[in-house]
C-alpha cells in the first residue's frame, strides 16, 4: 500500500523469497494440498491486470470445513521469538473480523478465529517498524504459491514466518482511528489480503498480470483512470487521488470493503457469495466523510436511495463493465455534486442490478439503465437515459419539475405518442419501448427542449407527416405501375 506523498510501498514483490516446497502430497487424513494451477491469461478484460495467475487457495479441498476458513493474529512473527517485532491491541481483531465478514459476502466463504497459528489458513501480523527492512514498507504478503507453501494438517510444514498466508502489517502507519472502516490502516489491510488471496497491483507485472493501460507508474491513474482506490484497493493512489482524504491519518473517507475490480478477481478466482446482503436499499446522504462502497447484492431487487439526503446527488446505477479500454470498468460513480470525492458513495459492481431509485426532496441528477424505476423528489431531477424500458414517476406537486435526457443525437430518431397531458411514452425508431414518464414537465433531446404541453401538436404534426409521406408513397406506386402496364401494351403491339 502506498501513500506517495510519504513515498510508502507495498512489500509484496521485494520480500525474500523461499523455495518453494512440493504441494500436492498427503499427510495422514487430515493432510491436503491447499493450493491449485490457475491460468489467467486468457482473461481478455480488465481483471487480467490484477490476477497474479499460478496458484490459488484451494479452500474447497479443506475436508469437513464447510466453507469456513480459520485465521490468526500475529502467529507467524512470534516464531522470531522477539517481543519488539509485534504489537498486542484488542482492536486488531474485531477490525480483521470486520474486514473478513465483508468479504465473506462477496465469496462463498466464512471465517473464524483460532489461536493456533498451524491451525490457521490466513495469519494477520501486527509489526513494528523493526520488523521491516525499510521503514517506508507498509506492509507485505505474498500471493499463493510465491513463497513458501505449506500442507494443511502437518504443523512440520508450517515452520516458516513467510509462509503463503502471511499478511504482515507496518503500525507505524496506524493512527487513532484505524479500526474504523474507512482507515486509511482498513484500506492498507485489505490490499494485503488481496495479495494473500492472489491479487496483483495494476501499475507493475506482477506474476502473469499486466499492466492497466496508459499506467507507467504507481501515481498515474491511466489512459481510462482506473489505477485509482475506489476501483481498486490494489491500487498506490489512495491520498493522492482526487477522491479521498489528502492524509494518511484520516480515520475515515476511503473504502469500507474490496472494490470493484477486485470484487470481479475475487469471483473469478474463489466464485460467488452463495448469501446476498441482508439490505436491499442502500443510502447515499452525501455527507462529508463518508466512505466509498461497492453494492454487490445479485439475489434481490435492489434500490439506491437519497431521500435523507440534503445536498444534491449524482447517482448512476449503471454496473461496471470490466472492459479493458473503459472509463468505467470499475464502475459508475454515485457521489454528491459537491466537494467532488470528498464525501464517498456508492459504485456498482458487475453482476448487480439496482432496479429502483429513489430522489430527494433536492436537485438530484439519476443516470438509469434498462429497465429502471425512477421515483422523482419535490425538487427540480435531472433523469438521464441510457437504457429501454425506463418508467419515470415525477412528483405531481406544483414545485416539483423532472427533465428527462436521452442520449439521441437527433430528435428525428425519435418517435413520441402520446396518451394524456401526464403521461408520455418515448419509442426509439424501429425499435422497443424506451421509457414512461408521469408527471414529467419537458423533455430534452440533445438539440431541444420540448415541453409536455407540446406533445400533443407534435404527435399530431408528425402522425400528419407520415400519413402525407404515405400517400404520396402509394401515388407514386401506382404511376410507377401505370408506367410498367403501359410499356407491356407497346411491347405486344409490336410483335
Amino acid at each position: 500500500m502506498d501513500c506517495n506523498k510519504l513515498k510508502l510501498t507495498c512489500g509484496a514483490c521485494t520480500a525474500k523469497h523461499k523455495n518453494l516446497r512440493k504441494v500436492g502430497e498427503e499427510v495422514g487424513n487430515v493432510g491436503v494440498s491447499l493450493q491449485k494451477s490457475v491460468n489467467p491469461t486468457n482473461v481478455k478484460d480488465i481483471k487480467r491486470c490484477l490476477l497474479w495467475g499460478g496458484k490459488k487457495w484451494n479452500f474447497g479441498g479443506i475436508k469437513g470445513h464447510n466453507g469456513t476458513i480459520n485465521f490468526s493474529i500475529n502467529g507467524a512473527v512470534k516464531l522470531y521469538n522477539q517481543e519488539d517485532l509485534y504489537q498486542e491491541d484488542p482492536l486488531y481483531k474485531p477490525m480483521v473480523e470486520t474486514i473478513l465478514e465483508r468479504l465473506g459476502k462477496l465469496v462463498p466463504y466464512t471465517f473464524s478465529y483460532v489461536e493456533n497459528f498451524n491451525e490457521s489458513i490466513l495469519d494477520f501480523n501486527f509489526c513494528t517498524g523493526k520488523f521491516f527492512w525499510s521503514p517506508y514498507i507498509a506492509g507485505y504478503a505474498n500471493p499463493p504459491g510465491y513463497a513458501e507453501s505449506w500442507i494443511y494438517g502437518d504443523p512440520s510444514s508450517k515452520d516458516d514466518p513467510d509462509s503463503d498466508g502471511c499478511i504482515f502489517l507496518n503500525t507505524t502507519y496506524f493512527y487513532d482511528g484505524f479500526e474504523n472502516m474507512g482507515s486509511w490502516a482498513h484500506i492498507l489491510t485489505l490490499h494485503e489480503l488481496g495479495h494473500a488471496l492472489g491479487l496483483a497491483h495494476p501499475h507493475d507485472k506482477g506474476g502473469v498480470s499486466t499492466v492497466m493501460p496508459g499506467v507507467k507508474s504507481s501515481s498515474q491513474a491511466g489512459t481510462y483512470g482506473q489505477n485509482d482506490f475506489i476501483y481498486t484497493v490494489m491500487s498506490y493512489r489512495d491520498t493522492s487521488s482526487k477522491y479521498g482524504p489528502n492524509s494518511i491519518a484520516a480515520k475515515k473517507g476511503f473504502v469500507d470493503n474490496f472494490m470493484g475490480i477486485d470484487t470481479a478477481c475475487l469471483q473469478w478466482l474463489y466464485g460467488k457469495s452463495k448469501n446476498s446482503d441482508v439490505y436491499d436499499t442502500y443510502e447515499i446522504t452525501g455527507e462529508t466523510g463518508n466512505n466509498w462502497k461497492v453494492i454487490y447484492d445479485h439475489h434481490t431487487v435492489n434500490t439506491l436511495s437519497s431521500l435523507n439526503s440534503v445536498t444534491p446527488i449524482k447517482m448512476d446505477i449503471r454496473k461496471a463493465n470490466l472492459k479493458l479500454k473503459s472509463p468505467h470498468a470499475g464502475g459508475f460513480i454515485s457521489t454528491a455534486k459537491v466537494d467532488l470525492g470528498k464525501r464517498g458513495g456508492f459504485l456498482i459492481a458487475h453482476n448487480t442490478d439496482i432496479k429502483i431509485v429513489k430522489m430527494a426532496n433536492v436537485n438530484d441528477t439519476v443516470y438509469t439503465k434498462k429497465s429502471s424505476i425512477i421515483k422523482a423528489g419535490n425538487g427540480t431531477n435531472t433523469v438521464h437515459v441510457r437504457g429501454r424500458n425506463v418508467h419515470i414517476d415525477g412528483k405531481e406537486q406544483s414545485s416539483s419539475k423532472t427533465y428527462v435526457h436521452f442520449g439521441f443525437k437527433k430528435m428525428r430518431s425519435v418517435k413520441i405518442s402520446v396518451d394524456d397531458i401526464n403521461k408520455v411514452i418515448i419509442v426509439k425508431k424501429r425499435n422497443r419501448l424506451i421509457a414512461k414518464c408521469k408527471n414529467v414537465d419537458s423533455i430534452k433531446f440533445k438539440t431541444n427542449t420540448i415541453p409536455v404541453a407540446r406533445l400533443y401538436r407534435i404527435r399530431r404534426r408528425r402522425r400528419r407527416r407520415r400519413q402525407r409521406r404515405q400517400r404520396i408513397r402509394q401515388r407514386r406506386q401506382r404511376q410507377r405501375q401505370r408506367q410498367r402496364q403501359r410499356r407491356q401494351r407497346q411491347r405486344q403491339r409490336q410483335r
